[in-house]
């Protein structure tokens, strides 16, 4: 199974994210790594193994970024998720991981160096304004089920 049971959600948040920032769902051929959106989100949740408010944190961080940055585009899927999926986990989790192991669960995608610092532009560009309203998370939570599911319209 390539997305390690997490297909529906790992597809939902793909879509989500793909629909904000009309970016593709491969990441620049750059890469070091070619992962599928989605397989790389699945990827990333599986490794981490945290609780699913960690998911919905980061999901309403990307919803702020695209709130402060609306015209914005291109912007790597990729690298939007496993930094709001960090730093989420950092909001949320006593023990969290360093960076050196978001690093590895990238599979070397991002070298530490630069997973420290999109960690630092993403915090930057939010305006260090990382706070959370339990509603906004019910609401973005609802309209990810009602609008990005698989079984959506």
């Amino acid at each position: 199974d390539y997305f390690f049971g997490r297909g529906d959600v790992a597809g939902t948040t793909s879509r989500f994210i793909t629909h904000l920032f009309d970016c593709s769902l491969f990441p620049p051929q750059t890469a070091r790594m070619n992962f599928y959106l989605p397989c790389f989100i699945a990827f990333i949740m599986h490794c981490a193994n945290l609780h699913e408010s960690v998911l919905f944190v980061a999901l309403q961080l990307i919803l702020r970024l695209r709130q402060r940055f609306p015209t914005d585009k291109g912007i790597s899927g990729h690298r939007l998720f496993i930094t709001a999926y960090m730093v989420s986990s950092k909001l949320l989790c006593d023990d969290c991981y360093p960076n050196k192991s978001w690093h590895e669960v990238s599979r070397g995608m991002y070298a530490v160096y630069e997973i420290n610092k999109m960690e630092r532009d993403f915090c930057r560009h939010l305006q260090w304004d990382l706070s959370i309203d339990n509603n906004n998370i019910t609401e973005l939570r609802t309209m990810l089920y009602r609008d990005f599911s698989p079984t959506s319209p």
